[in-house]
């Protein structure tokens, strides 16, 4: 009889659960995907960096249509909003973003998934590095998000090639370890404003302004 080391049943077990993921059918095949975001206000691209730079969390509201493989898929109503820090310094439009297809509209979700991430690939030319890091990972046992392409287009204008990331987010930790109650932790960062905590997730007392 063989038994398996904890590494290993862990690690089966994950492959398991993955392979029943509605997203199998947009990540496990080599593709670039056609997304079309329409917005009604012709200002979009203004209010979109506008609410970037206030840092509200404010979100603009559009339809997008996306071909992949399994065909053409329309959803209305769905949030947008920029993110990054460096990769937002990316020259000109070609901003980074994210999709919220549950936002307004509550249970609306794409092969599963509530969210996606589109990347710029900043200072990457090659625009393989986040895919090849994160399919490593995932060989070697790290959680890690899957990684596709897509072609962008906003109000009928091409606005550029991203990587299509998978997020970190409860559909994520429900598709990995079939379990996702409990807190979801992000370290934040500085970037050199002075305030002299570190992204470490280490413990600095019980004082939550601290």
């Amino acid at each position: 009889m063989k038994f398996l080391t904890i590494p290993t049943a862990f690690l089966l077990a994950i492959t398991a659960l993955a392979q029943n993921a509605p997203s199998d059918s947009l990540f496990n095949t080599d593709q670039v995907v056609t997304v079309d975001l329409t917005f009604a206000d012709p200002g979009f691209w203004t209010l979109l960096t506008t609410y970037y730079a206030n840092d509200l969390g404010q979100t603009l509201t559009g339809d997008v249509t996306i071909t992949d493989n399994t065909g053409t898929h329309f959803y209305p109503s769905v949030a947008v909003d920029l993110k990054g820090n460096s990769s937002y310094g990316h020259p000109g439009n070609k901003k980074s973003f994210k999709i919220d297809f549950n936002d307004n509209i509550p249970g609306q979700k794409y092969h599963g998934m509530t969210k996606l991430h589109f990347n710029n690939c900043f200072k990457d030319p090659t625009f393989m590095r986040e895919k090849i890091f994160f399919d490593l990972s995932r060989q070697m046992g790290v959680l890690a998000p899957r990684v596709s392409y897509a072609n962008v287009s906003m109000n009928g204008t091409f606005w550029g090639f991203y990587v299509l990331v998978e997020p970190v987010d409860k559909n994520f930790l429900d598709r990995w370890v079939d379990d996702n109650d409990g807190n979801l932790f992000k370290a934040g960062d500085n970037f050199g404003t002075g305030t002299g905590g570190a992204a470490d997730l280490a413990y600095y007392g019980a004082d939550q302004n601290g």
